[in-house]
This record gives structure tokens, sequence and C-alpha cells, in this order.
């Protein structure tokens, strides 16, 4: 007789096969040593429907398949393994470094010889001049009954001590600021005339003068006493002055102090004129009196023309 195989569908403890063997009544069936000692032996008589039902009998078996009823599964195609084609790699090539170029530094411009400036009229350099010490020239007409420029004579030359209307605040009234003539000024000519005494003499007879004019700078300095007298002596007019003249400076006093420690400019010497203290200008009167009273001093003043 065929013997027949009846495999096992599946079980979820084990996977196993078994087989039951169809032999002759009587004959007994050796099972390989290593296999298990599980199964079932039937007889030759023995139909299959008899082998179904003894082996549901058994507790091990769950489920059995059979072969003539059963249509067999197909079976699942198998997939050739495709050859993949093997990858090449590309050459890796390095991206050479784009090195920068350094901007060219610029080249030094070649200075450009400047041509010689035209020399300016000596009447535009004066427009332009700051205020403070410097020289200049100016013509005035008389178009009022007066002139209305009051001047001092010092011993170093005439000064403005003051403007009363008439033709020289007419001038100022339309002169730039370096053309004006202003109190403190330097007269240094009227019409040619140099001497304080024709200078002044000349104002008073003529229709139109030229002036000649030096203007000064103002210097301050803070002068103490400290118990000392003041060691200057000072002169002015009580008619026409607008500041004081020095005159003499003592060995000792605090003018002297004042200049051993300041410097040339800054000191004060013999025919300068004194024209403010401690605020107050213009008054010689009242300048004197600050002069004697006070222990400490602000003084104001300017030199002559050199």
């Amino acid at each position: 007789q065929e013997s027949q195989l009846l495999p096992r569908r599946s079980f979820p403890s084990q996977l196993a096969m078994w087989c039951c063997v169809a032999a002759p009544k009587g004959d007994d069936v050796i099972l390989p040593a290593a296999a298990p000692k599980v199964g079932a032996v039937m007889a030759a008589s023995t139909t299959d429907e008899e082998a179904w039902a003894e082996a549901e009998a058994e507790d091990t078996y769950q489920e059995y398949w059979d072969p003539q009823e059963a249509e067999l599964e197909p079976e699942e195609p198998v997939e050739e393994p495709v050859e993949e084609e093997p990858f090449e790699e590309e050459p890796f090539e390095e991206e050479p470094n784009e090195v920068e170029p350094k901007p060219e530094e610029p080249k030094p411009e070649e200075p450009i010889p400047e041509e010689p400036a035209a020399e300016e009229p000596q009447e535009e350099k004066l427009r332009e001049a700051p205020p403070g010490r410097y020289s200049f020239e100016v013509s005035i007409e008389r178009t009022h009954d007066r002139w209305g420029l009051v001047l001092d004579e010092m011993r170093e030359g005439l000064t403005v001590s003051g403007l009363a209307g008439g033709s020289i605040e007419a001038h100022n009234s339309c002169a730039e600021s370096s053309r004006q003539l202003r109190v403190h000024d330097w007269i240094l000519a009227i019409n040619g005339k140099s001497k304080p005494a024709e200078a002044a003499a000349e104002i008073k007879n003529t229709g139109a003068a030229t002036f000649k004019v030096f203007r000064p700078i103002f210097l301050t300095a803070k002068v103490q006493k400290a118990g000392r007298p003041l060691g200057m002596r000072l002169n002015y007019d009580k008619d026409c002055s607008a500041a004081l003249e020095v005159m003499e400076v003592a060995e000792i006093g605090a003018i002297n102090a004042h200049n051993i420690a300041a410097s040339t400019e800054q000191q004060i010497t013999i025919g300068d004129c004194v024209v403010g203290v401690n605020g107050l200008f213009d008054v010689p009167s009242k300048m004197l009196e600050i002069l004697k009273a006070c222990e400490e001093i602000e003084v104001t003043w300017v030199k002559p023309p050199p």
C-alpha cells in the first residue's frame, strides 16, 4: 500500500510535521531515534475516515488537512533577485578656492601745484581782517554840521574817546565793521598830520578827512593787592577822557608783582590805557575809585600802537 503524508497546517505553540504511515497489519513501524515519539500507526485495513476519527481523538491534533479534498494552495511566486547595477562613484573634484583679489590701494594723487593767488587790494584785506590789532585808512566826508568825534590826546598819540553823532556815525552806519571808527581806536594821522596837536587842528578845519587808524586789542588780568599798594600812577582828562593813562609803575606794589609773573604781552606798562575796572568801562573817575577801594581787581587795558 501507498503511504500518505498528512501534514499539520499550523500550531500556535510549535511547528511540527506529523506523519501517519499505513502498513500491513501486524507490522511494526520503527521511528527514527531522533524523531519525537508522536504520531499514529494505522492498519492497512483502516480507512481514511477511521484514521481521521482516530486522529481527532488525540489531544495533540487540532487541525488536519485532507489532501484528497483540499485544493492545493498556490505557491507564492519567488521573486528572482534583480541584479543591481554596480554604483560607480563619480570622482569628487574639489572646487578650487577662489581667492578674492585684494583691492588695489589708491595711489596718492600727486599734488597739483597751486598757482600763486593774485594779491588782493589792500582795501579788501582790511575788510576781512578779524577783530584785533591792525591798521587801516578810511576817507570820510563831512556831511553834517559837525564830525561828532571826541579825541583825547595821550603821550603816545590821539585816541577816540567818544562818538557824538554827526558825520562819523553816519559813516559807521553804512561801513563795514573793520572800517568803522570806534572808541579807543588810536588816530595815527589825519590828512597826513601825525603829531597829535596838528592832527586835532586839521579835523576842525577840513570838510573831508583821511584817517589813518590803529585798532588795539583788549587785554584783561586779575590783580591781588594782598595788603600792598596798587603801585601805579594814572592820569586822565575829566572833560574828554574815556580811559586812565598809565604814567608810572612802581617797583613795589600789586601791579609790579603781576608784571613779574605775567608774559610780556600781559604786563601793564607805561603808555597803556586802562579802559575798564571790575566790569565798569569808559568812566575814568569811577574806575579810579574802584582801584583804590578794592583788594581784588580785574583790569582791562589797551596798548598803544608799536
